[in-house]
This record gives structure tokens, C-alpha cells and sequence, in this order.
């Protein structure tokens, strides 16, 4: 066996657009070594923001703050991005040959003509006048092994000798069979020139994938016609975290020779410190076009309602008015400003475009009319707008929106000549908003009688359609309930995190008030209550795993000798991880339930391991269903170690290139493990969480391990022979 030995990798810095264009690569100070880790000690344990650490030669001052010897404006700042991927496919570079390629429609040779890097390039020479030549990374099925669901980074440059050739990059899948699945194809790069062009491309793997080849295309090449290529990439992406400081070191005392040690975190620890507002204050902050926001959530005997947008528009300041005495809409854990007799306003500094408001009122009056919210040139000066008469919305007292005056919370957005009322568009004839001072109630010269506001906002745009409905639905029951993948997705838009891979829910997750809590925990809320996982990859998007995806594998990922085990090693049986007693809630219905293992606690005298947890269900039985799946996986004492220590130095490049494939909720098998091993020879472990160490001495991957048979044991599948056997084999999985 040839040991693979240090793998190639590229260190790559962000200019601020997330396009990464500063390889730094040559100056990472590898005996200093390069760490990373992310993901969770254990399979009920939360998620922790991945950390990393990274060395750079700073002799030039590259890397000192503000610097502008990597380019200008400087890309050396603080909470700047760093890419670390590292590369185990052979011949990226077309140095010496373009062996392991295969052309189609095409010649391939290496040429000096053109280079990106280096001093060759690989030439696609078009044999004929195809409707598209093509360059294969390996032949066959095995070039690169892959998991089903992981994004993996594909990266080229190209140039062409006719401007105007179109390149793309694809990815062909395969399964553990040898049989062709699909293939995703890139987004297209027209030369526009006749230099250099880079391609890249982030490609999902199918749920089956084992297998890859890379695809790099150029369409419509005439006869004779010469394309090349170089640096023709796949990586795998194995942290992108923000830098947190920029630090210039001299270790030896040389004021010639400096490093700059780096250290980041991934952006779970920048959602971890966002704390959100409410759902409303929210949806209403993710529009670009806002100009001024008001809660109306100010507490008892406030004098004015404050801007929230972030703008700073003028306070809302009138007459008749008490802060704290009403009960805002459904999702709004905040209170709501009552009017009597009274109004707020404000002068904006130009005219809105849209507005909307929650208006609450049970006073219906066939005589006076109430000015619900309107608008003027100035503040006191004639206003114009939205009145309710009757009971009934209308447009300066003509018309007839429906009842609004009923006790219900109801929402009104007024945007050019329309008018919508709980997101329906109503026939009230309008004319838009005729000055930038914003009345609720009356304005200065006017009366109201009583009513109840929350939630102004005004925007220099009108809402499409869709933002329009999200706003409505933030306030109302429909937000209550959604899919565990919508609630993540919309989530993380709050915090302007990337998205990855995120499975399809499988449950609909109950509403809770998120007023103050962390976007993160939010996050990790949704996925708890699918028993699910959720972190940030390698290529630093938020990624979510269902509850299936685990436990639906029916083969390892990947199997390992133990010889590859660091020393230290341990198997280790114990209490720890012991859960018999579980009262659990579902926010939904908010009843406490328990589930006891008597057998556990009694019988075999292990006494009471309890635990509690509120999942973000809407019933009592699904809150029942996670607490009895915990329970039953983790009544008795199992083996367990508390990580795996792996020496990849040692392993060839193709076993490299499995490990380096392994992600959160990756099934791997140990074989070959001494006759002491509690268990038997050979052990299953689910990946929970993943730390690299590379440096010119070694290169080690750790993995958090749980126990396969505890974290996610071998499914029920009716009518198999094997996965058949309820409770003997396999369990009940929900």
C-alpha cells in the first residue's frame, strides 16, 4: 500500500463579494499547522459554531491590517472570509501531461501556448464542427467518491481562441453499483475576451451519488478550433469561516521574518449573536425599500413611538394616546398603542410609496367617522386617506373595504392607488400617499374615536405580491404553522446566512415567539423538532438533515481498517448517555408528558437519568413520538467512544478522498478491532462532528462519534427479510 502522503490544498481570500479571488495559498505556514472543526459532540447534543486556525508567512506585510500588497482597496479586514479546500485529484495543473482525462469531440495535449498558472495548459482541439467538445476528469465510475446530498466545489479557467464560445462545468453522478444517475450542468460563461475566464460552480449530490466525474464543455466549437484549460479543480471546501483578527507575531525576535496567526469562526457564531425582533418586525426589516418602522410596543406611560427601521425617521409624538394597554396581533409578543380621541404622526423625509399598519377596533359608529391612517404635505395640514365609517374600511369616506371594526386585529396596506385589506385587494378607489407626514387617527385638526395601531412601516417602493403575503401572514394564524424547511430558509434570511443542502421536512412546526432569542437558536429550534441536525458546511451555507437521513442508510459510507486509529483510542461503556426518564412539551397544546423506561430505571436498577425538552410540534403525540424514540435508543448502556482519531497520512489518496467525503450523519465502519472490543470486531458510528489537523508532520481527522445502534439504528422496513423484524432488528422510527 503507497500512502497518499500531504494532500494539495488552497487557501483562497475573499474580496468582500464572496467570489474568493486572493490565493494566499503559498504563504500558509504549514509547519504551524491548519485546524478546523464543526458539528456537535454527540447525537443530542446542539450544534456548536465551527472555529478555525491558520497560519500565514507575513514577511511582506500582506496580511498586516489595511495592507494593500494583495490588491487595493485592501481585502485584509476584519471579519473578512477565508476558503480552506483541500484537493487529492492528481493532474489539476497540466504541468507534465494530461493524463487521466479523456476528450469528447475533442483532441487533448498539453501546450505551452497558454498558461493560467505554471507554464502549460491542457488544449481541446474540436475534430469536427460539433455541437459541443467536452473534457472528462477519469474514465469510468469511481474518479471521485462522493456522499449523496453534499455540495462539492468544481472550479476552471478557460480561454478560447474565438470570443464569444460559450464553457460550462458539469457533474456526472453514479451510484455504489456502477449505474449512471444524472448530470447537473453549471451556469454558462461567455468569453468575452479571448483570456482567461473562470467557471465555478457548487454541485449537490443525488441522495444515491457515490460516484463523480467532472465535466468542463465548451458549446458550438468549429472544426479545427483550440480551447484550453487549466487549474481544473475539485475540491473539497473544508472551512470558510470570517477571520476574527488580523495579528502581526515575530516568533524568532526577527523583525524581518512575522506571521499572522488567524483564527475564525463559521457564521452560526454571527447568527448566534443576532438576536431577533418579532416575526412582524422582521419580515418588515428583509425589505430593502424601508424607510421608517414603528411597533407601537412602547411600555405603559411612554410619551412618543420610536423608528425601529434603523433610519432614524422622527419619533411618532400627538394627543389621546396610552402606550402598554392593548394586546398586539396574534405573532406580536409586544403591546399595541390605543388611540381615543386621539392621533400620532409623523413628517418623514419624503413621501412613501407604500405603507401598512395592524388596526384593532370593536367601536362601530354610523354617525362619526375614524381616520384610520392618512397622509399630508406637512404635519396639521389637510389630510387625505384611509377612513373607517360604519364599521367599514373606506378611501376619504367613499367606498367599502368590508368590516374592520370587529374586534380583530386586521391588516391594511395602502401602496399607490391601492388598497389592501388581510392581503385582499380591495376596490376601494385610492389616490397614493400625498406627502411624507404619516397620520394614525386623526391628524392635528381631527378627532377619532377609539382604536388600537401596531406596526407602521413605510416603504420607497410598493411590496410585490409575495413580500405583501408574507407581511399579512407574520401577523396572523396562517404564520402560525409551516414546514420545518420553510421556517430554516426564512430563518436564516433573517441573518442573511447562505443556504446549502436542506432536506425536505417532515414535520410542520408549530409558532413561537422569537422576540429576543438568537437566530441560531431559532434555527436549531426547527430542527430539534424534526429530530434533525442542522450546521454550517464547508463552503460555509447552512445545511439541513431530516430525521431520515440517517437512519434510511443501509450500507457504511465508508469502511476503515482500525489500523488507522490514532493510539488512545478508547471503547469505553458507561452511564453516560443513559436517558430513561423524559417529560417533554409540544408548543402547540403546552401539556407536560412523560415517558419512563421502567425496565431501565427499576428492573435493571440504573435508577432515573431524566432529561425535559420542548419541541416546536403542534401536538401532543409528536412531542410524545421524540421523547419515546430518545428513550427507547437510550435506555441501556452501550459502547461508545468519545471520537475517532484518524490518521490520514497514512491512508492512500483514495482512501484519503473517502475520508475527506465524510460529513455530519455519515454512517462509518471500523473493522479489524481487537477481541477486547465491547461489541465485537467490528463498530458502527454515525458522524455527529468533524476537526482536521494538517501540518508538515501529520494530518489527522477527528470525528465526534455516536454509537450507530443509539443514534440512528437500522429502520423498520415492512416486508424485508432482514430490516422486518419490528423490535428485534430494527425499531419504530416516527
Amino acid at each position: 500500500m503507497v500512502a497518499g502522503g500531504l494532500p494539495k490544498f488552497q487557501a483562497l481570500l475573499d474580496d468582500g463579494t464572496g467570489t474568493f479571488p486572493y490565493d494566499v495559498t503559498s504563504y500558509v505556514r504549514l509547519k504551524a499547522g491548519v485546524s478546523f472543526r464543526r458539528g456537535r459532540g454527540d447525537e443530542l447534543s446542539e450544534v456548536e459554531a465551527g472555529d478555525s486556525s491558520i497560519v500565514f508567512d507575513n514577511s511582506d506585510g500582506r496580511f498586516t491590517l489595511g495592507s494593500t500588497v494583495i490588491a487595493t482597496p485592501s481585502p485584509i479586514l476584519g471579519d473578512r472570509r477565508v476558503r480552506f479546500r483541500v484537493e487529492l485529484v492528481s493532474n489539476t495543473s497540466f504541468e507534465t501531461d494530461v493524463s487521466g482525462y479523456t476528450g469528447s469531440n475533442a483532441t487533448l495535449a498539453r501546450s505551452t501556448a497558454q498558461a493560467h498558472s505554471g507554464a502549460a495548459s491542457m488544449a481541446l482541439t474540436a475534430v469536427t464542427a460539433a455541437s459541443m467538445l467536452a473534457v472528462d476528469s477519469g474514465s469510468g465510475v469511481g474518479a471521485i467518491p462522493v456522499q449523496g446530498g453534499v455540495t462539492y466545489p468544481v472550479e476552471a479557467y478557460g480561454r478560447a481562441a474565438t470570443v464569444g464560445r460559450a464553457a460550462v462545468l458539469k457533474m456526472d453522478w453514479w451510484d455504489t453499483a456502477g449505474a449512471f444517475i444524472s448530470t447537473t450542468t453549471g451556469t454558462p460563461a461567455v468569453d468575452t475576451t479571448t483570456g482567461w475566464t473562470y467557471l465555478s460552480e457548487l454541485f449537490t449530490a443525488p441522495a444515491n451519488a457515490a460516484f463523480a466525474r467532472r465535466q468542463y464543455a465548451v458549446t458550438s466549437p468549429a472544426l479545427g478550433e483550440v480551447h484550453y484549460v487549466d487549474d481544473f479543480r475539485f475540491g473539497w471546501n473544508r472551512f470558510t469561516h470570517h477571520v476574527q483578527n488580523w495579528p502581526v507575531e515575530w516568533p524568532s525576535g526577527d523583525d524581518q521574518f512575522a506571521l499572522a496567526g488567524v483564527s475564525g469562526t463559521d457564521v452560526q457564531a454571527k447568527a448566534d449573536r443576532q438576536p431577533l425582533k418579532s416575526i412582524i418586525q422582521q419580515e418588515y426589516q428583509a425589505e430593502s425599500t424601508l424607510t421608517a418602522m414603528y411597533s407601537m410596543g412602547e411600555p405603559s406611560g411612554a410619551m412618543s413611538a420610536g423608528d425601529t427601521s434603523g433610519n432614524q425617521a422622527p419619533p411618532m409624538t400627538g394627543t389621546g394616546y396610552a402606550f402598554g394597554t392593548a394586546t398586539g396581533p396574534t405573532t406580536d409578543a409586544l403591546t399595541a398603542v390605543t388611540l381615543t380621541n386621539g392621533y400620532l404622526n409623523t413628517q418623514l423625509a419624503a413621501t412613501p410609496a407604500a405603507l401598512e399598519v395592524w388596526f384593532s377596533s370593536t367601536q362601530v359608529d354610523a354617525v362619526t367617522s375614524h381616520t384610520l391612517l392618512s397622509t399630508a404635505s406637512t404635519i396639521g395640514s389637510p389630510d387625505s386617506g384611509l377612513v373607517v365609517v360604519n364599521g367599514h374600511l373606506t378611501f376619504n369616506k367613499v367606498g367599502d373595504a368590508g368590516l374592520i371594526a370587529d374586534g380583530l386585529w386586521h391588516h391594511v396596506r395602502w401602496q399607490g392607488t391601492t388598497v389592501y385589506l388581510d392581503n385582499v385587494l380591495t376596490g376601494l378607489v385610492a389616490s397614493a400617499p400625498t406627502g411624507p407626514a404619516v397620520n394614525l387617527g386623526g391628524a392635528a385638526n381631527a378627532s377619532t374615536i377609539s382604536a388600537s395601531y401596531a406596526h407602521l412601516a413605510a416603504y420607497s417602493s410598493p411590496l410585490s405580491v409575495a413580500r405583501g403575503t408574507a407581511h399579512y401572514q407574520a401577523g396572523s394564524a396562517s404564520a402560525l404553522v409551516e414546514s420545518g424547511t420553510a421556517r430554516i430558509t426564512r430563518l436564516a434570511g433573517y441573518a442573511n446566512l447562505p443556504l446549502g443542502t436542506l432536506d425536505t421536512s417532515l414535520t410542520n412546526v408549530g409558532f413561537t415567539d422569537i422576540t429576543g432569542q438568537g437566530d441560531w437558536s431559532a434555527i436549531q429550534d426547527v430542527a430539534d423538532a424534526e429530530l434533525g441536525v442542522v450546521f454550517i458546511d464547508g463552503s460555509g451555507n447552512v445545511t439541513f438533515h431530516n430525521r431520515n437521513r440517517a437512519v434510511s442508510k443501509l450500507a457504511p459510507d465508508v469502511t476503515i481498517d482500525a489500523n488507522f486509529l490514532t493510539e488512545g483510542t478508547s471503547f469505553i461503556v458507561d452511564m453516560q448517555g443513559v436517558l430513561n426518564y423524559f417529560d417533554t412539551v409540544a408548543v402547540g397544546t403546552s401539556a407536560t408528558q412523560t415517558v419512563r423506561n421502567i425496565t431501565s430505571e427499576v428492573t435493571n436498577n440504573h435508577g432515573r437519568y431524566a432529561t425535559s425538552k420542548t419541541y416546536l410540534v403542534q401536538t401532543d403525540q409528536e412531542a410524545l413520538d421524540r421523547a419515546n424514540w430518545i428513550v427507547s435508543t437510550h435506555a441501556e448502556p452501550l459502547p461508545r467512544v468519545g471520537s475517532l482519531a484518524l490518521d490520514l497520512l497514512s491512508m492512500t489518496a483514495a482512501q484519503q478522498q473517502q475520508m475527506l467525503s465524510l460529513e455530519v450523519n455519515s454512517w462509518v465502519r471500523i473493522t479489524g478491532l481487537p477481541g477486547q472490543t465491547p461489541g465485537g470486531t467490528s463498530a458502527d458510528f454515525t458522524v455527529q462532528g468533524i476537526a482536521d489537523a494538517l501540518s508538515t508532520d501529520g494530518w489527522t481527522l477527528t470525528l465526534n462519534a455516536a454509537n450507530r445502534a443509539v443514534a440512528s439504528p437500522t429502520p423498520w422496513i415492512l416486508g424485508d427479510a432482514t430490516y422486518g423484524v419490528l423490535g428485534t432488528t430494527t425499531r419504530l422510527y416516527v
